[in-house]
């Protein structure tokens, strides 16, 4: 690509920076407990993930690699969620397939962003309605605004693939570099919120009788691991 994948509507640093106190938020929150959470474990991790993503994505060229990180922590977002594996496997599918079958009639330049970039989104996807049925709505709210900012992100790279198209939405693409951290940044803020202590209460961790997988249900505060999931 011939321009940022994440473009910038103010200084580099200050945008990076905004993330990194989020981290540093959700991370003073793991390291003041007693009682180690494997809720707030997973949340730190993508928290951790993205800010490397984003470092990639702004300050140099190596995108894949930027959205490989992307990947992994939606990938701790499922596994903080506990979903299951067949679970992904089916919104991959269902976002990957109509590519190809519009590629049959539209020849799309399908490259290795592209791919990784949907599946990302399949998990971002898969995630938020699992976050909807644990009844998490930091989780979700911040789930939400991150689709929201990638549809801009993939609005503002549109003419990497589709050139016809970007062409009609000129006025959405030059406005996307806004957008994109509208979305982002709030989003971040709203995921990190999750750290904090009140996030951690009311549900512990619990065998299921019959498949043997975990759930969770509703517990005192100090068997809990985090809130609504």
């Amino acid at each position: 690509m011939q321009r940022a994948f994440l473009p910038l509507p103010v200084s580099p640093l200050l945008c990076l920076a905004s993330i990194f106190l989020c981290f540093l938020y959700a991370l003073s929150w793991l390291l003041e407990s007693d009682i180690f959470h494997e809720g707030c474990f997973f949340l730190n991790a993508a928290l951790l993930f993205s800010l490397c993503a984003d470092y990639f994505l702004i300050f140099t060229d190596f995108y894949i690699a930027g959205i490989l990180l992307f990947c992994l922590a939606q990938l701790s977002y499922f596994l903080l969620l506990k979903r299951r594996i067949s679970s992904a496997l089916r919104y991959a599918f269902l976002f990957l397939l109509p590519v190809f079958i519009i590629n049959v009639f539209y020849p799309l330049p399908v490259d290795a962003e592209l791919l990784l970039s949907l599946i990302y989104v399949s998990l971002l996807s898969g995630n938020i309605r699992s976050a909807f049925k644990k009844n998490s709505p930091w989780m979700a709210m911040g789930l939400i605004l991150l689709l929201l900012c990638d549809l801009h992100v993939g609005i503002f790279n549109l003419a990497d693939y589709i050139p016809a198209l970007a062409s009609a939405l000129s006025g959405w693409i030059k406005n996307s570099t806004f957008l994109i951290w509208m979305f982002y940044i709030p989003a971040q803020v709203s995921l990190s919120l999750m750290s904090s202590s009140a996030s951690i209460k009311n549900f512990k961790k619990v065998k299921s009788g019959a498949g043997g997988s975990d759930d969770l249900l509703p517990g005192k505060p100090e068997d809990t691991i985090t809130q609504a999931f």
